[in-house]
């Protein structure tokens, strides 16, 4: 994970850097230029299109140098709405040619011209259709693509053409400009928009995907077909009739965009309908080509804003951007109706673009913003950078140059300036790639190096704890096997037997058989449960009161309420009482006394061991160096319970005092309950 976040290619980190600006060509005529690779010779024609002073269509082309190639001029009129230009080789030729849509009166000609002869249209008031007038107006917009609609080899001009207030015609119109023949679909109430083209149902003939709108400008008592107070949804087939009757989304004003996907190998359409007047403005539907049924669909996000969907090709496949002015774009998988990133921008969103500016082999996202920017998002949007813009800028267009086979250039003109950009690497990336690349190296070896080093250390802690261990189980069997123990407790019996005191020999020798078991069964083991630790503890008392008879006596108290289920250390009980016996009980004559307290503190077991024997320092002059030896063992084995656990056993051992006197000894022991006490 850590190599994937720091590879560069992940992080492409972008610069835009200016190369000229200069006047649009003929820029008082509102002039807009586009820049296209006419030649296939690698290098972008400079293309102005534009009104002449006399109110003619022209278009002007320039080659990478400046040369002038020509200017083709067009018997009409145009406009914003019809200023799109189709670019394609409509004969196979090798060279692309430049096709217009103008206006002359109330009629709509398409032209066209090889930018290898100088002036000359090579096609010139075609025919397309006629406008109708409204209050002495001619309002229409056209949209155009090139696709092959007849399969006969040739690209064709696939054209929606819309009126606007003067209502008729809206249709779609094919070109044929090998034939030089038109078709045209019939005229409805619907406006057509943008659309794209695709053999859906993969019978080898294409159909239309068009946007839909409805503007509620047309009288619903006209008897114009499907009326566009309501919003429509429809696909045309490469005969220009529509492949199933329309279906009525509901009355209101807005469009409907249709955009295909495919569902596990089914064609399915996503749908967004919006009303600008209803509440809720955004819906959404999926029609299933196959099944030709309509179903609503909810997305997981909320979208409410004004909506702009562009699709976008990531690394990853084909995405639906849906894109909020507020600042939001949301990538959708169409594959899976599923969002892929939520991002936002932080700013206002307007002319959203898709365009691959730098020839590379995924697009840009390009817009400008609130803030007098231009942004531009790259590298599965995990790149942006941004073009600031002066105050008041306006009518941003947005293109892109060939300036050899490789490289693009950014184009934007505002207005009548035009301005050039390189988008690109940072000069200093190779440098960069070659520093992450190392410290990725590096950091590897370094964590190779602690791990191998942490490892290390932990391996001969855990032999050293192991050894530890064992040798503690060993001394714990010694202690509680004591030779001299376990050689009374023998002739203490042997006595008993020569006495002919057969029922507690009897009695004696079964306890000490029963010691010498759990000692054995215990043996690889550093705890067992609380009622065991004390059955072992009372065996040991009564054999040691056997031997000693009338010297001491003993007591174990346990509270009701312990859990005799708990696991304690092994011997921890045991070896406290032996410690009593042998460093501080022996060394009386009579009267001796043991008691063992065991009860539950707050979040603790409390074991109480109290003797009234020599105290300590008296047992440690007396016992000189095995004085308190059980005792030791046992804080050892505390010591390494205390090492795995946050909460530690505490232990703790002084000398009772009686006016102002040595009175016994008491040792204080307190197990938490939440003690860990496995040590795998």
């Amino acid at each position: 994970m850590i190599t994937i976040l720091l590879l560069p290619t992940e992080q492409y980190k972008h610069s835009v850097n200016l190369i000229s600006s200069k006047l649009a060509d003929k820029a008082p005529l509102n002039t807009i230029q586009t820049y296209v690779d006419l030649d296939n010779d690698g290098y972008a024609e400079e293309i102005s299109h534009f009104s002449t002073a006399i109110n003619s269509c022209a278009i002007k082309i320039s080659t990478k140098n400046n040369i002038l190639l020509g200017q083709w001029n067009f018997n009409g009129t145009c406009t914003p709405e019809t200023s799109e230009l189709m670019i394609f080789d409509f004969d196979n030729n090798g060279i692309e040619d430049v096709f217009t849509i103008y206006n002359r009166s109330d009629s709509v000609f398409i032209g066209g011209l090889n930018p290898e002869i100088d002036s000359y249209n090579l096609f010139e008031d075609v025919f397309l259709d006629r406008i109708f007038f409204n209050r002495d107006t001619i309002h229409f917009s056209t949209y155009m693509q090139s696709h092959d609609m007849d399969n006969d080899g040739y690209k064709d001009v696939v054209i929606a053409l819309s009126a606007g207030y003067s209502e008729q015609p809206r249709r779609f119109i094919i070109w044929n400009p090998i034939s030089n023949t038109v078709k045209r679909s019939e005229s409805t109430g619907i406006f057509i928009g943008r659309f794209s083209i695709a053999d859906i149902d993969n019978d080898g003939t294409s159909e239309i995907i068009p946007m839909l709108g409805s503007y509620e400008n047309i009288s619903e008592s006209s008897g114009i077909p499907y009326n566009d107070w309501y919003k429509w949804f429809t696909i045309y087939n490469h005969e220009l009739k529509p492949e199933f009757e329309p279906i009525n989304l509901g009355k209101g004003n807005g469009i409907t965009s249709p955009y295909l996907f495919w569902q596990e190998g089914r064609p399915t359409l996503l749908i967004m309908d919006f009303n600008k007047k209803a509440e809720q403005r955004y819906r959404f539907h999926l029609y299933d080509w196959n099944s030709r049924e309509l179903t609503p669909w909810i997305p997981d996000v909320n979208l409410i804003g004004e909506l702009k969907f562009l699709e976008f090709q990531t690394s990853r496949g084909r995405r639906l951007l849906i894109v909020d002015q507020d600042g939001y774009i949301n990538v959708l998988n169409l594959a899976e109706l599923k969002f892929d990133k939520n991002i936002h921008t932080d700013c206002k969103m307007q002319r959203v673009k898709v365009m691959n500016i730098n020839n590379d082999s995924l697009p840009e996202l390009i817009f400008s913003n609130d803030k007098n920017q231009i942004c531009i998002y790259s590298n599965n949007f995990e790149d942006h950078s941004h073009i600031q813009l002066p105050e008041g800028h306006k009518n941003l267009y947005f293109s892109y140059k060939h300036v050899d086979s490789t490289q693009r250039h950014l184009i934007v003109q505002e207005g009548h300036n035009i301005s050039e950009y390189t988008y690109e690497p940072h000069p200093g990336y190779q440098y960069l790639v070659f520093l992450i690349y190392f410290s990725v190296y590096l950091g590897y070896v370094l964590t190779i190096w602690v791990i191998m080093f942490g490892q290390s250390r932990y391996l001969k802690r855990r032999y050293l704890q192991e050894k530890l261990i064992a040798e503690l189980k060993l001394k714990s069997i010694r202690n509680q096997m004591d030779p001299h123990f376990t050689f009374n407790a023998v002739n203490a019996i042997a006595s008993a037997i020569f006495k002919e005191d057969k029922q507690n020999a009897y009695s004696y020798f079964s306890k000490f058989s029963k010691l010498i078991r759990s000692t054995m069964l215990y043996s690889d083991r550093m705890t067992r449960v609380l009622d065991e630790e004390l059955d072992f503890t009372l065996k040991y008392l009564e054999i040691e009161k056997f031997r000693f008879r009338e010297k001491f006596e003993y007591e174990v108290k346990v509270d009701d309420g312990v859990n005799l289920n708990m696991e304690v250390p092994r011997m921890i009980i045991q070896a406290f009482a032996e410690s009593s016996i042998n460093n501080g009980l022996m060394h009386r004559i009579e009267s001796g006394l043991l008691l063992i307290k065991v009860y539950d503190g707050v979040d603790h077991l409390i074991i109480e061991f109290i003797d009234n024997g020599v105290g300590i320092e008296r047992s440690k002059e007396l016992n000189k160096d095995k004085a308190f030896k059980s005792a030791q063992v046992m804080e050892e084995f505390i010591s390494i319970f205390n090492e795995f656990n946050k909460s530690k056993i505490q232990c703790k051992m002084y000398d009772v005092m009686v006016d102002g006197e040595v009175s016994g000894t008491r040792v204080d022991v307190k197990i938490p309950f939440n003690i860990q006490l496995s040590f795998h």
